[in-house]
C-alpha cells in the first residue's frame, strides 16, 4: 500500500509540472503575440495609431515619370514605380504627407539622372543611379527661398500633399531632393534662391473632397535649375534638370 501512495504522489507531480510547462509556454506565446500586434498593425495603418515615437504612415502610390527626351529626371525606362518589397522598391506618402521614392539596393528598378555639362569638381556623370526622391517643405511665404528646416524636409516643416487644397489653391511652391547613390553621398536637389522650387498641383479625382493624386513639375522659367552637390557640403555645380513626375494614391 505504501509503494502504491508513493506511486500515486510521483505521478501527481509529474502531472503537475507537465501541466506548469504547458501553462508557461501558453503565457510566452500570448505575450509574444501581444508585443508583436502593434507594431504590424502601426506599419500596416495609415497615421500609425496610438501615440509613441514608433508612429509611422506609408501610404502606397504609383510615381510615373514624363520622361521627355530633354528631361534631367527621368525613369529608367519600366513604367511607374511602385512598393516592390521583395526587391527593396519603395513609393509611398509617408509622415507630414511627405512622398518619398526609393530605389536604394533594388535589384531591377534605378533613376536616370542626364546632367547637362557639369565641372570636373563634381566628379559626376550622367547615368542610370540607385537613388532616394523624397519632397521637401513648402515656401510658406512666398519668397522663393526655404528656410533650413524647410530645405531639409525636418518634421513639422513639409510640405503636406494630404492636406493640400484641391480647389482653385491647389498649386504650390516646394523644394525636392534626389540622393544618390546608395549611400546617399550626392544630391540633386531644388531648394530655392539660386535653386528653383518644383510646382506641386492636387487634384481629387474621385470626388471625395481630398486629394489623390498630384504633379510635380520642374519646368517654368528657373524651376528646373537644380543644385548638385556632396552631401553636407556647397553646391559644385547649378544645372537645369526638367522633370514631370505624377503621383497616384493606389487602391
Amino acid at each position: 500500500m505504501e509503494v502504491l501512495t508513493m506511486f500515486g504522489k510521483n505521478r501527481n507531480k509529474t502531472v503537475g509540472l507537465c501541466v506548469m510547462v504547458v501553462t508557461s509556454c501558453f503565457i510566452l506565446a500570448t505575450l509574444w503575440a501581444v508585443l508583436a500586434a502593434p507594431e504590424t498593425a502601426l506599419a500596416k495603418k495609415p497615421g500609425g495609431g496610438g501615440g509613441g515615437g514608433g508612429k509611422k504612415q506609408e501610404i502606397p502610390v504609383s510615381v510615373t515619370f514624363r520622361d521627355s527626351g530633354t528631361d534631367g529626371v527621368q525613369s529608367d525606362g519600366g513604367g511607374a514605380y511602385t512598393r516592390k518589397p521583395g526587391d527593396k522598391v519603395k513609393a509611398f506618402i509617408g509622415m507630414g504627407g511627405q512622398l518619398r521614392l526609393q530605389t536604394w539596393g533594388s535589384r531591377t528598378r534605378t533613376l536616370l539622372l542626364n546632367f547637362p555639362s557639369l565641372p570636373v569638381e563634381c566628379s559626376l556623370a550622367s547615368g542610370s543611379v540607385h537613388g532616394n526622391l523624397i519632397t521637401l517643405g513648402e515656401d510658406t511665404d512666398d519668397d522663393g527661398v526655404l528656410t533650413p528646416e524647410e530645405l531639409e524636409g525636418d518634421k513639422g516643416h513639409r510640405l503636406d500633399l494630404l492636406a493640400m487644397d484641391t480647389g482653385s489653391d491647389n498649386s504650390k511652391k516646394a523644394g525636392l531632393r534626389i540622393s544618390f547613390p546608395n549611400d546617399g553621398t550626392w544630391y540633386v536637389r531644388f531648394g530655392g534662391g539660386e535653386e528653383g522650387l518644383v510646382t506641386v498641383t492636387a487634384t481629387d479625382t474621385d470626388d471625395d473632397g481630398k486629394p489623390d493624386e498630384w504633379t510635380i513639375e520642374a519646368g517654368d522659367g528657373d524651376s528646373d535649375k537644380a543644385a548638385v552637390l556632396p552631401h553636407g557640403e556647397e553646391p559644385c555645380a547649378l544645372v537645369k534638370m526638367p522633370f514631370l513626375i505624377t503621383v497616384k494614391i493606389l487602391p
